[in-house]
């Protein structure tokens, strides 16, 4: 599929190819209606229904949501000749896989956890559960005076009424450098679940990589079984109740972590106070 520099359904002026993943391809493109830069997202051709039915998912997730740190979306069309696709917010901006952008000094990681960690709130204020919480999912916009994340990427997300396990499909959901060790192990997952990942994603910005490093399913009886090295080994500067914050979410147990998000919020403001 190349759509560059076309005029799609009469009113969107293609502009460029963003990027694709692993279910859909993201253009750049002017709404000539608002000439406001969108940016249009497909669903490659050949996926199955049950794929199409969690692009659309992925659509439906997002209409809800309205929040300074989660990526909005305009329209969704099911029928067109390229197939189903949604319009979604441009951002200008680069995810927290590209190092050259991650925050470096205590406060700003912190900044960058409160607004991970509010996006998690809204989301699960909803029934939302993302799945797929990791570096390449956030993005830092660019530029900018402060600090300002986007959570995106909700192809994998999960409602808490719906009956969907984990390996219906014979595939674990989500990535498993950050999956949880429920994900990992095909238990039952809540929204603790996004709390383990958001750990993970959170030791990384501070020790400058992952809790746990291995090559493939090795790192399924990681996440499983083995407790990670403290992380002041990595950063010695960072505060000991930061770190207790980290360790905390990456408890085994979803029981032993946090009972929700909007808690890590106020306990990062807390420690954000007394910086």
């Amino acid at each position: 599929m190349n759509l560059e520099d076309c005029l799609f359904e009469e009113r969107y002026h293609i502009m460029s190819k963003i990027g694709q993943g692993g279910m859909g391809i993201v253009y750049k493109a002017i709404d000539t209606q608002t000439q406001q830069p969108v940016a249009l997202k497909f669903l490659l051709f050949e996926f199955e229904t049950n794929r199409r039915k969690r692009f659309g998912r992925e659509f439906q997730t997002l209409a809800q949501l309205n929040h300074p740190h989660i990526l909005r979306v305009f329209d969704y069309r099911e029928e067109s000749l390229n197939g189903p696709f949604f319009v979604m917010e441009f951002l200008d901006g680069e995810p927290l896989s590209n190092r050259a952008v991650r925050p470096q000094s205590v406060t700003d990681i912190v900044t960058c956890a409160q607004q991970l960690f509010q996006a998690l709130a809204e989301i699960h204020r909803h029934g939302i559960i993302h799945r797929d919480l990791k570096p390449a999912n956030v993005m830092r916009l660019m530029p900018s005076e402060h600090l300002h994340l986007k959570l995106m990427d909700f192809g994998l997300v999960k409602h808490d009424d719906f009956t969907e396990t984990l390996t219906q499909s014979g595939e674990i959901v989500g990535t498993l450098a950050y999956i949880s060790p429920e994900q990992a192990t095909g238990r039952p997952q809540d929204h603790r679940s996004d709390l383990y990942s958001a750990g993970v994603l959170l030791y990384e910005l501070i020790a400058g990589r992952p809790p746990f490093v291995a090559d493939s399913f090795m790192l399924i009886l990681l996440h499983a079984q083995d407790t990670p090295p403290p992380l002041t080994e990595f950063r010695p500067d960072i505060p000991p109740e930061l770190a207790q914050v980290v360790h905390r979410l990456l408890e085994k147990e979803p029981e032993a972590r946090f009972a929700s998000a909007q808690e890590v919020v106020e306990i990062l403001s807390a420690i954000q106070k007394r910086l």
